[in-house]
């Protein structure tokens, strides 16, 4: 497998992931060994689908060969993004990323449901967010289903999830977990892309 860069995209939650990996040197470059990939972490607070677009410049100044993204999840908690509406801007994102010669492969990561949402904001009921979520994962992975250029990774290695939540209901107290998950599906992403038809 040649050196290859990938980038983990996303929002809050690949933020606090990038912090956990610079703590300490096992989870430094998300325990690649340095002189093999670069993973680069990048997260925005309350970050959205139109939060990446507006950062497509990361696109341009990393030159990504394989993208994983974890995004969507604040985009469901407001009212007017249906799963119908975010599964159209999320598909269009995807195709954005392929404009781009250099990207060869697309993982992208599974939204998780959470303990509450910001509901006194104007955040959707917690009910509602969590039947979002589902929604948008089953019609992600159907689509994406069959693809030689894009794979739908399932956080499944992450067992009961509200042992997991810190006391807002969104974030992970305990990373370890995530970090797993999150490795296992750039691992998976370095591999297929190597088995990506080139244009």
């Amino acid at each position: 497998m040649a050196n290859k860069t990938v980038l983990v995209w996303g929002h809050s939650l690949i933020r606090r992931m990038g912090q956990y990996c610079d703590e300490q040197t096992s989870t430094t470059n998300l325990g690649f060994r340095q002189d093999s990939h670069s993973i680069q972490m990048v997260g925005y607070s309350g970050g959205t689908i139109d939060t990446l677009r507006r950062y497509m410049g990361d696109i341009h100044f990393y030159r990504p060969d394989v993208i994983c993204l974890q995004i969507a999840g604040n985009d469901l908690s407001r009212p007017e993004l249906t799963p119908d509406v975010v599964f159209k801007n999320f598909t269009s994102l995807i195709e954005q990323l392929f404009a781009a010669p250099f990207v060869q492969y697309v993982v992208v990561f599974e939204l998780f449901t959470r303990l509450r949402t910001r509901s006194h904001r104007g955040d959707v009921d917690i009910h509602v967010y969590n039947q979002r979520v589902k929604e948008l994962n089953s019609r992600l992975s159907s689509a994406l289903d069959g693809s030689v250029f894009c794979k739908f990774w399932r956080h499944d290695r992450m067992a009961d999830l509200t042992r997991l939540y810190d006391s807002d209901g969104v974030h992970f107290k305990r990373q370890h977990p995530y970090f797993k998950s999150v490795r296992g599906g750039v691992l998976f992403g370095l591999k297929a892309s190597d088995m990506a038809p080139q244009f």
